[in-house]
């Protein structure tokens, strides 16, 4: 059973490996933090979050959805 959220959980997330890119560069190095949104959770032992922001260096740097 999966468990929505429409309540807009929001929490702050820290990178535990570097995340790369297709050619296998480092594009974002572990340590950095993301403010994520829940989405929904699985049972308890899967969660799907949104994340909605960068945190670097004391700045956000929001992200946005490209218009489709």
């Amino acid at each position: 059973m999966r468990k929505s959220y429409s309540n807009n959980t929001r929490s702050v997330a820290r990178l535990q490996e570097d995340l790369r890119d297709n050619y296998g560069q480092v594009a974002i190095p572990s340590g950095t933090m993301f403010a994520v949104e829940l989405g929904s959770v699985d049972g308890g032992s899967y969660a799907v979050v949104y994340v909605r922001a960068i945190i670097k260096d004391n700045r956000t740097y929001a992200l946005t959805e490209k218009p489709k």
